[in-house]
């Protein structure tokens, strides 16, 4: 299992070099970030799999390596959506997520928490 370092690591590379080989499988990069098994079908498969006494419902909460599970039950996406936590807006202190497909189709891109709500509804 690859270490929080190595996770961001990772991300970044993907961004940098324009991979284009992440087209709805936010799962398959993040576990593939982080070195980790195939274990849940999708995202939202494992977030409700995650146990209670490991999720953060407030945000001040949420450090940097974690993961954040995004899902809309009213939307067209069956499979929820998974970002791993990049750290802190140093200026604004808002939540910073490496994605895929938020800046086109296919890419690893650095967005804003208020990305997900404000442009494809999840929160």
């Amino acid at each position: 299992m690859n270490n929080t370092k190595d996770t961001m690591s990772f991300l970044r590379n993907e961004a940098a070099t324009r991979s284009t080989a992440w087209r709805a499988l936010c799962l398959k990069l993040q576990r593939g970030a982080r070195g980790l098994p195939a274990v849940y079908p999708s995202a939202l498969a494992a977030q409700e799999a995650t146990p209670t006494e490991h999720r953060y419902r407030q945000l001040s909460n949420v450090k940097r390596g974690m993961v954040c599970y995004w899902d809309d039950p009213h939307d067209s996406n069956p499979y929820g959506h998974i970002t791993a936590v990049a750290g802190h807006d140093p200026n604004t202190g808002e939540l910073l997520h490496w994605t895929n497909d938020a800046s086109g189709a296919d890419r690893v891109s650095l967005v804003r928490h208020s990305f997900f709500p404000n442009y494809w509804g999840d929160s």
